[in-house]
């Protein structure tokens, strides 16, 4: 049983390994979401890591769990240009490269972004 007051762990599973202990201070009635507001609160918590805390690692590793959990989700095309984007920062290198590949598998021709990804295999071809 759960009451108001008591101590809890949470794991969030695209954080592995990571316990974050509290107090319950609220109860509701679905804890845990599911389906597509399970997969936009796992793309929006990797866009706060990544914009809001800098912390690429943690969002790298959110957008993996949402391609693992929710791989023909609704986000799938934001998820896979994010990765571009956090791998590409860090420069251009093999992992940038097959972000870009991956979405192109996934969005090939499917406008500026597919575009983009384009330029960038191109870029980084060995």
């Amino acid at each position: 049983n759960l009451s108001l007051g008591q101590t809890a762990e949470v794991r969030v599973d695209a954080l592995e390994g990571t316990t974050v202990k509290g107090e319950v201070t609220e109860i509701g009635s679905s804890a845990i979401p599911r389906g597509a507001a399970a997969a936009a609160a796992l793309y929006g918590m990797a866009v706060v890591q990544h914009r809001g805390l800098g912390r690429d690692t943690d969002a790298l590793r959110s957008l993996d769990a949402y391609l693992r959990r929710f791989a023909s989700g609704e986000e799938r095309a934001d998820v896979l240009w994010l990765r571009i984007r956090i791998l590409c920062r860090a420069g251009f290198g093999e992992s940038c490269r097959e972000a870009a590949h991956s979405y192109l598998r996934a969005f090939a021709g499917d406008g500026v972004r597919a575009r983009l990804a384009e330029e960038i295999v191109a870029t980084t071809a060995p």
